[in-house]
This record gives structure tokens, C-alpha cells and sequence, in this order.
């Protein structure tokens, strides 16, 4: 990921949809269903946080000021339950089609052919693990287990916690043994296979 592109292509496109939907998945780290359903009571300047059905997401401060800049320009259009991303024609929500359209134009100017608002919010949850912690991308991001091994590189197939030493295994052994009828016998039997 080019950040300096990135920050080229959002300066030049500050005041029109496709500079929101960037700065909303790259700063922000929202899903493109999530820009889409986006209203402006869920945007906090004063508290400095987005407010999605899963999570709080901190406001940046670059994200703050285009989308202060972006709601003075939407005038009356802009009402808290009105969604923030719209056409600067219709003053109509974007469908997903036109938001993914948007960005993949300005991207592809800006000289980021193949990369998808996906790759922007993977980007941002990145960053969020650098600056605060994987805990702390993970909270503000929503992402489930497999795209949190995807972006931080883990095998789930083989980690650290299921290495048994010796003397583990053979308690395993025994137990299993003992309980070999029981649930706890199957559980043991499955888990142990894995091993």
C-alpha cells in the first residue's frame, strides 16, 4: 500500500463522494456496506467517533475535517438521519455499485490500479495494530477470526498452543483411556488427532 498515494488521491478529492468513501474505509476503517448505510447521527464531531451497530470507531482527524467540510456543502440535505455519502446531483444515497465505481476511478487516477476499498480498510486495521495494539484494531474494526489471520499473518492450523510436551501427551493419553465412551473421550480423541 502506497500511504503517500493514498494521501495524493484523497487531497485531490476533497469535496466530492469519492474523497469521502476513501477517507471512510482508508481512516476510518468502515466496510463499503457500512459507508453506504452511514448517517450523519452516527458521526460525533464532538466526542471525535463514528458509532456503527458493532462498534466505535475513533474520528480521525483528517476524516473529521472532510466531513465537516462535506456536510456544510450537502446544506439542508445534510439532517442527522440522512445518509452521508450522496450524489452531488441527486443529493440521493450512492448504491453500492456507484460507491465501489467511485472509488475504483479515483484510485485507478491516482495511480492505485488493483486496489479495492477492501485493501483500504485492511490497511487501516494495520495501522490500528501499529499504533494501539491488535486488541485495539480489533475493536474498532469488527473483523472476525479469519480476516484477523488473514491480515496479521497466522496459521491456525498449527499454533503455538496446541504443541504438547511429552508428559501432556500422555496425561491425554490416559484421560482418554478413562473417559473413552464419554463425550469428554470423543472431544479428547478429535483434539489429539490435530496434535
Amino acid at each position: 500500500m502506497d500511504r503517500d498515494a493514498i494521501r495524493n488521491i484523497l487531497a485531490a478529492h476533497e469535496d466530492d463522494p469519492a474523497g469521502i468513501i476513501l477517507r471512510l474505509a482508508w481512516e476510518e476503517g468502515l466496510k463499503r456496506g457500512e459507508i453506504l448505510a452511514l448517517k450523519w447521527n452516527q458521526v460525533d464531531f464532538e466526542r471525535r467517533r463514528i458509532t456503527l451497530p458493532d462498534r466505535r470507531v475513533p474520528l480521525q482527524p483528517g476524516a473529521a475535517e472532510a466531513l465537516l467540510r462535506w456536510r456544510d456543502a450537502q446544506g439542508e440535505a445534510a439532517r442527522d438521519d440522512a445518509h452521508v455519502v450522496l450524489s452531488l446531483r441527486t443529493k440521493k444515497p450512492l448504491s453500492g455499485a456507484s460507491v465501489s465505481a467511485a472509488a475504483r476511478e479515483a484510485l485507478d487516477t491516482g495511480g492505485m490500479q488493483g486496489v479495492r476499498l477492501e485493501d483500504l480498510r485492511a490497511d487501516y486495521i494495520r495501522r490500528a495494530a501499529e499504533a494501539g495494539g491488535e486488541g485495539f484494531a480489533l475493536r474498532v474494526s469488527g473483523i472476525g477470526a479469519s480476516t484477523r489471520r488473514r491480515l496479521f499473518g497466522e496459521d491456525d492450523t498449527a499454533p503455538d498452543s496446541y504443541y504438547i510436551t511429552e508428559e501432556e501427551r500422555a496425561l491425554l493419553w490416559q484421560t482418554m483411556q478413562r473417559n473413552r465412551a464419554g463425550s469428554a473421550g470423543v472431544a479428547l480423541c478429535c483434539h489429539s488427532r490435530r496434535i
